[in-house]
């Protein structure tokens, strides 16, 4: 009995001691999500947001773009840096995607606004894809010493 006593009160110590440790951390560090990176300067910068739908109006005179996925639309800003991708073409233009193609759309939130920065054609077969997502971890853990 006094054994287990003993052994509550060393382990209710060393519980308090771990939470102030991490209490001290926490306070001190930005949280970030799993797909969350960090720049050269330790900020935070989390993981793009992606909108899975099918395309419902193009307008490349003002480089929008509107996807649907019932019951939500949303029109996305598409910038001249903005990646699309399509099934024939990996450096397609905005008046190449068609009503009712289905495409992932990569964005960020700037200013209010949603600003496009990968469209992915749904039509890409899974093996190519993956592919995709394979050289670019290479090219985050392996980075060119020349930019």
């Amino acid at each position: 009995m006094m054994k287990t006593k003993i052994l509550h009160a060393v382990l209710a110590a060393g519980m308090a001691l771990v939470m102030t440790s991490c209490a001290g951390n926490s306070a001190s560090s930005k949280p970030a999500s799993a797909g969350a990176t960090m720049t050269k300067e330790g900020e935070v910068v989390p993981e793009a947001m992606e909108f899975k739908g099918n395309v419902a109006k193009v307008d490349a005179e003002r480089m929008l773009l509107t996807v649907q996925r019932l019951p939500l639309s949303r029109t996305f800003s598409v910038p001249a840096d903005c990646r699309i991708m399509t099934p024939t073409n990996d450096t397609a233009v905005l008046t190449e995607l068609k009503v009712d193609d289905p495409v992932v759309v990569r964005y960020d939130e700037v200013d209010g606004k949603w600003v496009a920065n990968r469209i992915v054609h749904s039509g890409m077969g899974a093996k190519r894809e993956n592919e995709e997502k394979l050289q670019r971890l290479d090219e985050m853990l392996n980075p060119n010493p020349n930019p």
